[in-house]
């Protein structure tokens, strides 16, 4: 497998989480401040540094009828100047359909009695590691 990293990249935080080498564990991280964006983009960059990161999973918001729309266009050019902002080789970049992944983070949330304060400052990173976790659960196996 391979070191993984989801963003949910929302108007006010982006959300974070990384998985483990192995793929086994995802874990939900600090969100970044979604702006200013040269800032949060140096800091995404530390993070992928940092944790020798070989892909990222961006959160694609497809409509309930498949299509896309304008929140997929803001994740896809979001994609875009992450990659720009990233050294060289810069890990895979992957968009990955985020649908629901918002509503089962909040009904997480909601389950552990959490309150609105508390789900606000987790919810984007829940989103995320929920993400992560499906797109690693998307990939072939190793036999």
């Amino acid at each position: 497998m391979l070191n993984a990293l989801a963003l949910d990249p929302g108007t006010k935080r982006i959300g974070v989480a990384a998985c483990d080498p192995l793929g086994i564990s995802v874990k939900p991280l600090p969100f970044i401040p979604a702006e200013p964006e040269a800032e949060a983009l140096v800091t995404i960059a530390a993070v992928v540094a940092d944790r020798q990161v070989q892909a990222i999973v961006i959160g694609l918001p497809i409509n309930m009828d498949g299509t896309e729309g304008p929140a997929a266009k803001k994740s896809r050019d979001f994609a875009e100047r992450l990659r720009a902002a990233l050294p060289h080789p810069a890990p895979e970049i992957v968009l990955w359909d985020e649908s629901l992944t918002t509503d089962e983070a909040e009904k997480r949330l909601l389950e552990r009695g959490l309150s609105h304060r508390e789900r606000k400052q987790v919810i984007d990173s829940l989103s995320a590691a929920i993400l992560l976790k499906s797109w690693l659960d998307a990939q072939p196996k190793a036999e």
